[in-house]
């Protein structure tokens, strides 16, 4: 933007010469005499100089919200820019379950490959992909995990695709249901026939499933997929992914949906456990590394992306997860 573009700009926003000069110290009559010059260059009146405060012309209103853009589109270039040459720092974030245990395997990968790395790790707080989403719009989060916002301002990329099933104590299965039963190995292998997937919840009979938290994703995809089922009356509040539900299945205090990936954590195995696949293509959803679309990746940024879609990659293959 050129001197005089800048100099108009103050005196907008201030809506007085003489606060203006003060500000860009410079004398009021030399101010004056550059807006004077400007305006004989654009050929029409930025200001109306007869009322008080001062007030734009309508050109000038014109002219002005232009110099903002002008301004706004000027301090993108130079955060860009920037973002490429500046790889000493990167800060992520995840609040599902799966990105719990993937964020840790991905930092110490790029901690690894970049020890001087300066990385921040965000796990969200109440309503935390809403929250940690807006960061990642605003920039205060280079990149988040999560499942993908229908929004033309990120960038997403898959990095695995999960399977929600049912998950229950061996005691609890109801006899329509146990021709559907498979282990844990199977669930997170996917090597079992078709005909063990269910599409029907009456199998459950009167087992009770134990809520899930309000307004996540996996929520509306068990009131999708498993309307009609009785639900407990144990409630869980505050929680942003199904761990502590499904140690509360553990106890026996009823069935829970969960996601493959959540189960093929070495950490969750107990042989008296046994799982339920819908047919219904809802009980799948996609893991996404999130971006912002309008902000150039850095060294660092590139380099956990595609440390993330490798580790991503490996796992599909460990334990047969799509």
């Amino acid at each position: 933007m050129e001197l005089s573009e800048k100099y108009a700009a103050k005196v907008a926003e201030l809506k007085s010469f003489s606060a203006a000069a003060k500000v860009l110290f410079v004398s009021q009559p030399a101010l004056s005499a550059t807006v004077a010059r400007l305006e004989g260059e654009l050929g029409f009146k930025i200001f109306d100089r007869s009322t008080s405060p001062l007030s734009l012309t309508a050109e000038g209103r014109i002219y002005i919200e232009y110099l903002g853009e002008l301004t706004e589109r000027e301090a993108e270039m130079k955060r860009r820019v920037r973002n490429l040459t500046d790889s000493t720092s990167l800060a992520v974030g995840g609040s599902c379950y799966t990105a719990y245990n993937l964020l840790a395997k991905l930092c110490g990968e790029l901690k690894r490959l970049l020890p001087s790395l300066n990385l921040s790790v965000d796990m969200g707080g109440e309503a935390s992909f809403g929250n940690l989403l807006e960061k990642v719009r605003r920039g205060t989060l280079d990149m988040m995990i999560g499942y993908y916002p229908d929004d033309k301002d990120f960038i997403a990329t898959p990095l695995i695709e999960e399977q929600l099933a049912v998950a229950m104590r061996e005691e609890l299965i109801p006899p329509a249901a146990k021709p559907y039963a498979i282990t844990r190995e199977e669930l997170i292998s996917g090597d079992f026939p078709s005909s063990k997937r269910f599409s029907g919840t009456e199998i459950f009979g009167g087992v009770e499933f134990i809520r899930l938290g309000r307004h996540t994703l996996t929520e509306r995809i068990m009131k999708e997929v498993l309307s009609g089922v009785k639900y407990s009356s144990l409630n869980v509040e505050n929680t942003h992914h199904t761990a502590m539900h499904y140690n509360l299945m553990l106890e026996g205090l009823g069935a829970v949906l969960i996601a493959d990936t959540h189960v093929s954590t070495p950490a969750i195995s107990d042989p008296a456990v046994r799982y339920f696949v819908p047919e219904d293509k809802a009980a799948k959803r996609t893991l996404y590394l999130i971006s912002p679309r309008s902000v150039e990746p850095n060294s660092a940024a590139e380099l956990f992306k595609s440390t993330a879609v490798a580790v991503c990659r490996e796992l599909r293959g460990e334990h047969g997860i799509k």
